[in-house]
């Protein structure tokens, strides 16, 4: 058994601002935070009563190093925020007898939206069996079901 501490980017976000067209007004009002695993990338949600708060790291855990850096970590966010957010509209106008209607995609840009990014190590304990490894989340008590890492070892 490995207790290994697993960097995330854990990140806040904040979006605000209107676009207008046409009469047509849209919102980019949001707020939320989220978390992304420092090794494979991939978005991890932790429920609100069970997350990992900043502390001391313990001498005799494996600390795992981040493969994605913390700009990318934000430029990540920063895309899937503005995907997110982005809506399309359609407006119908009148002329007279004859009715158009048009789509146009609202999009808010990175000026709307301030993303906050900080390192965060998760506790995982590591337990080694005959033929396969299991992954437990010291912090919370759940058992992990995708690898905490790349999920592939070199001999």
């Amino acid at each position: 058994t490995v207790l290994r501490m697993i960097p995330y980017w854990r990140y806040h976000y904040t979006s605000g601002g209107e676009a207008t067209y046409k009469g047509k007004s849209v919102c980019f009002d949001a707020e939320g935070d989220g978390w992304i695993n420092a090794v494979n990338g991939l978005e991890w949600e932790f429920e609100d009563d069970a997350v990992p708060v900043p502390g001391e790291l313990p001498a005799d855990a494996d600390i795992v190093a981040p493969v994605t850096q913390k700009s990318e970590a934000k430029e990540t966010v920063m895309a899937g925020l503005i995907k997110k957010l982005t809506r399309r509209v359609r407006i119908k106008t009148t002329a007279g007898d004859a009715i158009f209607a048009e789509e146009k995609e609202f999009k808010p840009t990175e000026d709307n939206i301030v993303v906050k990014v900080e390192k965060v190590y998760v506790p995982v304990w590591q337990v080694r069996g005959k033929r396969d490894i299991v992954e437990v989340n010291a912090f919370n008590g759940q058992e992990l079901a995708l690898p905490s890492d790349e999920g592939c070892e070199v001999f």
